[in-house]
């Protein structure tokens, strides 16, 4: 399963309205209003915050507006430290404005140990 996280719920929204005109929305499921999501066997893409994502565990994250981790001041180390410890294999960081030092740091020092291809989808959900 690929999850789409964001630290905040306006974000996971923005990302579940962009995803229903996808390939991928039968089979996504996004947090509810009352931040539950309820999984099913055909569940391959979940969209939620970081913190309804706490206990899970997905094979590709990918962390959405990274740069508002900023706006959570002495816990935006621990929810980054949550979103990126929820990939199994592989971590996509998506931001427009800038992150967090801490977070720019460890980006930068995973970015000279990548030399991995791009898995395909196909190695994504197997």
């Amino acid at each position: 399963m690929i999850g789409v996280m964001a630290p905040k719920r306006d974000a996971v929204e923005r990302i579940a309205t962009s995803f229903q005109d996808t390939d991928f929305w039968p089979s996504t499921v996004v947090q509810s209003d009352e931040g539950t999501i309820h999984f099913s066997s055909d569940t391959r893409v979940c969209v939620c915050t970081v913190h309804s994502g706490k206990g899970l565990e997905f094979r590709v994250v990918h962390i959405a507006a990274a740069d508002t981790f900023r706006r959570f001041k002495a816990e935006q180390w621990r929810m980054a430290y949550t979103a990126i410890t929820r990939a199994k294999t592989r971590l996509m960081v998506h931001y427009s404005d800038s992150v967090p030092s801490f977070f720019e740091a460890a980006l930068a020092a995973g970015a000279e140990e990548d030399t991995d291809d791009d898995p395909s989808l196909d190695d994504l959900f197997h």
